[in-house]
């Protein structure tokens, strides 16, 4: 007699090899969307200052503007302006909350400038750190 097709033993092999390649694989997998999304929050908050960075100019080609350094842009509830007249203008994500500092030396610095789960800081203007929050506050920043 002819057998045709495969016996359980072998069905089952291969379901338990195909179980140990997903998990195996799904740690992979989730580690590089949440990779992504950190970065996906490090460039909107590099977006964020290079907004406060235009607005800053536009503030200074203004001859009744005088500023006092340092500068702070608060971003809570819909912020964001320079002085009372010179509003950040921004395609993207507005951070919820958070501050970009501008220095007298034109260094610009932002402090828990938050994206959904992540909090951004940076304090030289030149290495972004963002980390997660698991309740959306800020001060609970891991």
């Amino acid at each position: 007699m002819k057998k045709n097709g495969f016996t359980l033993i072998e069905l089952l092999a291969v379901i338990i090899i195909l179980a140990i390649i997903a998990l195996i694989t799904t740690p992979i997998i989730l580690n590089v969307v949440n990779k992504a999304r950190l970065d996906a929050a490090k460039d909107k908050a590099w977006g964020t200052i290079d907004a406060v960075r235009m607005a800053f100019a536009e503030a200074q080609a203004d001859p009744e503007w005088a500023p006092s350094f340092p500068i702070s842009v608060n971003f809570e509830g819909n912020g964001g302006s320079i002085g009372e007249d010179h509003k950040v203008r921004m395609s993207g994500q507005r951070p919820k909350a958070g501050t970009v500092s501008i220095n007298e030396d034109g260094t610009l610095t932002c402090t828990n400038l938050q994206y959904d789960s992540y909090c951004c800081t940076t304090e030289d203007g030149n290495t972004m750190d963002c980390k997660t929050t698991s309740t959306g506050q800020c001060k609970d920043a891991k």
